[in-house]
């Protein structure tokens, strides 16, 4: 192939389509990344059936109390989301009742102070259910749960309370709490630590503080009455500790809690002797208290998580008997309300995260990088100002991202920085022309007209806070911001932007205003910008919000999910799901979803095909755990992709046949038009990876290879390319698509690692390169695999692109693909 040759003449627009193997109408699932948050004054109990330990709440590095639920299956933690669950809340108790397989949680501090709510969870349904008991203990915190085998209840003591600390005694059956008149009970205390001894049957209860008094005894409770336990020998006294049975070896395990200082002790309590023994394991969790512990009986551990050491932690350890190892990642950003940038790069195949703010607007400069579930800090040789509301967007054609403006104070800037995701380092920029000093603009990359587009945001002046609604571009190669003079316009707003890629389109929805004391108002309206004007979308759209936003490109849709609306100070955070497809918006059937928030920053990561969702804030204003990731099933969708390269006919398009979407046992139908007006012939190729091609971030500028003007906006798989005749202008194809995902050519198998997520192995070689399709349809053969969990063969994207030259690499591909993916398979 030549430049000049027709064959290169018929470059065409890339087109990106789904083949669903399930029904369309699937929910949309969202899961939450470990680790959990760093916490104290959590909550555990293990699930001995399923094998799975459920962890609940608890209060982060910053006080703010949490409402999430994590499960541990013995090698890592994941989030699971529920719209139903417990108010966030601290210094609550759990215990697992296997008689109804079911994790029973009771109490707590929240909001409004302590709670006396009862709810309980099922692990294999991943759901939460309150239950309403005809009698129930009062509202209280820092009470002891446990369940008693023997008695086949749950057991419940003391806690702290309206009328302050308490030392009754309940038990819980699984309908009904019934108090039980004891005549005797340990002694009033806080910080204690309840658990079953297996040894003799009985709910045992040890240490505690109250006033400045901490003890050292041992209580024990035979279902009608407590009594002190005259053991042998016992630990020191402390506070905050935690207990848990180990069934396996009939013996209490003991670890850390406070006394004069913070302790790392372990020590084994033996009912039938009974008497506590000072354990020496080689290696231990650093010292710490308010941590909690469980045991699985199917892992044959003790798990323990969290606590004060005396920085609150996210750390996992097992303990089997006779010493402690440590699991799991640790590593997490700390929390923010408001993310300054987050998005793929393509040169580390990672998500990265840079700045951002906390609720009460301390900002952040650091950076941080997401390998599909960890979390790894950038080291950064310089920074630049730490700044409320700077506005970023990927440049993906240099590989940087690029943010203006911000606000310290009273004072915002008109600065412009660049971050280079090659170096790993920040720069200013000096443009000739820029923007009027602004903050909380939006930002995005219109990757076909390489420029960054801003919009709005808002200044400061004489004490005022006026919102603006200027657009500008800023060319990175020539280091300029180039004014947008717009016929139309939405109004003045803080707004977010995305990039349409499959329609060459910025998109704005809603956003906020301020008003006259500087509060935040939500707006509506749906807009669209290519390059000259701003053309109001008039349809049915979500309520009015300032909205978390993303495009999708996989399924050609801008995704919102939540966001917040309000106005004079008063919000209240959204967690609704919404796509556009640039006719329409629509609702995606229900599933999982993370707590409802606003403020949160969403990207989509091509890698690992999802959509990720970062921090925010929550309702009332508390900082949520972590990392979501949305799991969207996909469906059939055609979608353009970048733009054609001009030729003697303008610029060739290649589009599916109006009614015409892939699907299994179907034709695909498409139009190939705008080719050059004389007989001749063009390439059409199929590529997987939107990111990046020979180690090159995409689009790729194809003018270092002798063709200027034109861009490669997939990377191509060389076996896959068909040479297409044409009589001239325009060209109809039908690609048929086999009924039977079970017949791709080339199929690779699943594996599970202990420290990595899903991963299929590398596809073995494809057969010959697939013969270019006769004018009847259905000629087409294409190698594909399907998605599925581990144990069967796993679908890979085929993604149609231009390609220039021919070779032989094998079709060949490893995805790092997480679980419970709904089955895909991709084509062109």
């Amino acid at each position: 192939m030549t430049p000049g040759k027709s064959l290169l003449c018929a470059g065409t627009t890339a087109m990106l389509a789904s083949i669903v193997l399930t029904p369309p109408a699937v929910a949309q699932e969202w899961r939450q990344l470990p680790p959990p948050l760093a916490r104290a004054d959590l909550a555990m109990a293990c699930d001995t059936g399923a094998g799975t330990t459920v962890l609940f709440g608890g209060r982060d590095i910053a006080g703010a109390r949490l409402a999430d639920t994590w499960l541990f299956d013995g090698l890592d933690w994941r989030g699971v989301p529920s719209p139903v669950a417990p108010p966030a809340r601290q210094l609550h108790a759990m215990a697992f009742d296997p008689q109804r397989g079911r994790v029973v949680l009771f109490g707590g501090f929240g909001t409004a102070g302590a709670l006396a709510d009862t709810w309980e969870f099922d692990v294999a349904q991943l759901t939460w259910t309150q239950v309403t008991p005809v009698s129930s203990p009062g509202p209280r915190s820092s009470h002891g749960m446990t369940y008693d085998a023997t008695l086949r209840r749950v057991v419940l003591w003391g806690g702290s309370g309206a009328t302050g600390f308490l030392t009754d005694t309940w038990t819980y059956d699984g309908t009904d709490w019934t108090r039980v008149p004891t005549q005797t009970s340990p002694p009033t205390r806080s910080g204690f630590a309840m658990a079953y001894d297996p040894a003799r049957g009985r709910t045992m209860l040890f240490g505690g503080n109250w006033v400045i008094t901490r003890f050292d005894d041992t209580w024990e409770f035979d279902g009608t009455s407590w009594a002190e336990v005259p053991v042998l020998a016992r630990p020191p006294a402390r506070m905050n500790h935690a207990l848990a049975t180990d069934t396996a070896r009939s013996t209490v395990v003991l670890f850390g809690g406070f006394a004069a200082s913070t302790l790392g002790d372990t020590w084994e309590y033996d009912g039938s002797i009974p008497t506590w023994r000072p354990l020496s394991p080689g290696t231990s969790p650093p010292a710490r208290s308010r941590h909690a512990m469980a045991f699985d009986p199917q892992l044959g551990r003790v798990i323990a998580f969290g606590g004060l050491t005396p920085t609150t932690n996210n750390d996992t350890w097992l303990f089997d008997g006779l010493d402690w190892r440590q699991t799991g990642s640790t590593v997490v950003p700390p929390s923010r309300a408001v993310v300054g940038a987050f998005a793929f790069d393509a040169i580390s195949g990672n998500m990265l995260l840079l700045g951002g703010n906390t609720e009460y607007g301390t900002a952040y400069t650091d950076a941080w990088e997401l390998d599909g579930s960890t979390w790894t800090e950038i080291q950064l040789p310089h920074r630049p100002p730490a700044v409320v509301g700077r506005a970023y967007a990927y440049d993906s054609q240099r590989a940087c991202f690029v943010g203006f403006g911000g606000r310290s104070g009273m004072i915002v800037n008109d600065e412009t920085w660049e971050f280079d995701c090659r170096t790993r380092d920040w720069r200013q920029v000096f443009p000739a022309n820029k923007p009027t000093p602004r903050a909380g603009s939006g930002m995005t990359y219109d990757a076909v007209r390489r420029r960054v587009v801003m919009f709005g945001g808002f200044t400061i002046t004489n004490n005022a806070w006026p919102t603006l609604d200027d657009t500008w571009e800023y060319d990175g190669l020539a280091r300029t911001w180039i004014q947008v003079q717009t016929a139309n316009r939405p109004g003045p707003r803080m707004s977010a932007l995305v990039y349409d890629s499959g329609r060459s389109r910025v998109v704005l929805f809603g956003g906020q205003g301020l008003d006259t004391a500087g509060y935040p108002f939500a707006v509506g309206e749906t807009w669209e910008y290519g390059g000259d004007d701003w053309r109001r979308v008039q349809i049915p759209e979500p309520s009015t919000r300032s909205p978390n936003i993303c495009y999708d490109p996989a399924r050609g849709r801008v995704v919102v999910f939540g966001g917040f609306y309000g106005s004079g100070g008063v919000f209240h955070a959204l967690g609704d799901l919404w796509e556009y497809d640039g006719t329409a918006w629509t609702q995606p059937p229900g599933g999982s979803r993370p707590p409802a928030r606003m403020a949160a920053m969403m990207a989509y990561d091509p890698r690992h095909a999802r959509t990720v969702s970062v921090f925010g804030l929550l309702e009332p204003f508390s900082l949520p755990s972590g990392v979501w990731e949305r799991l969207a099933p996909a469906v059939p969708t055609f979608s353009r992709y970048g733009l054609g390269c001009r030729g003697s006919n303008g610029v060739p398009s290649l589009d599916a046949a109006q009614g015409s979407v892939p699907a299994l046992g179907g034709t695909l139908e498409l139009d190939v038009t705008n080719l050059p007006g004389v007989m001749g012939a063009f390439a059409l190729g199929f590529g997987f990876d939107l990111v990046s091609f020979a180690g090159r971030p995409l689009p790729l500028d194809l003018g270092m290879f002798g063709i200027p003007g034109c861009d490669l906006w997939i990377a191509p798989e060389p076996p896959l390319t068909l040479l297409v005749g044409h009589l001239g202008a325009r060209q109809e194809l039908g690609f048929g698509i086999p009924n039977d995902p079970g017949s791709p050519a080339c199929a690779s198998r699943c594996r599970r690692s202990s420290s990595t997520p899903w991963r299929p192995t590398p596809a073995p070689r494809c057969p010959t390169p697939p013969s270019p399709p006769s004018t009847e349809r259905g000629g087409h053969r294409w190698c594909a695999r399907r998605r599925h969990r581990a144990g069967s063969p796993v679908a890979c994207g085929l993604f149609p692109v231009r390609n220039l030259r021919p070779a032989t690499a094998p079709c060949t591909r490893t995805f790092h693909e997480p679980p419970r993916h709904v089955p895909a398979l991709r084509t062109m």
